[in-house]
């Protein structure tokens, strides 16, 4: 029986905790033990090479802010964008 996707991640991220080496290259390091927190890693830790990313960012903003969402506060647009932006970490 698969254990819940969250219950795993949160596993992966107390032995990580735990572990007394330099953590600053343990996830790269032990890629089979530490899956989730490798792809993480990876993708969150890496250094864009153009522009491009941060152009994604601006055209998801603009979709999300319609003239019918006109009441729709800067910090909710700011979390909007960013759960938009963030969702496929999880996959």
């Amino acid at each position: 029986m698969r254990i819940n996707i969250m219950d795993e991640i949160n596993e992966e991220i107390m032995l990580f905790l735990k572990d007394e080496r330099d953590q600053s290259d343990l996830i790269f390091v032990k890629k089979n033990h530490f899956p989730y927190l490798h792809r993480l890693a990876l993708k969150v830790l890496c250094v864009p090479a153009t522009a491009a990313p941060a152009e994604r960012v601006f055209s998801k903003s603009g979709l999300l802010m319609r003239p019918h969402r006109n009441r729709l506060s800067k910090d909710m647009l700011s979390k909007l964008t960013f759960i938009k932006c963030n969702l496929d970490l999880l996959n």
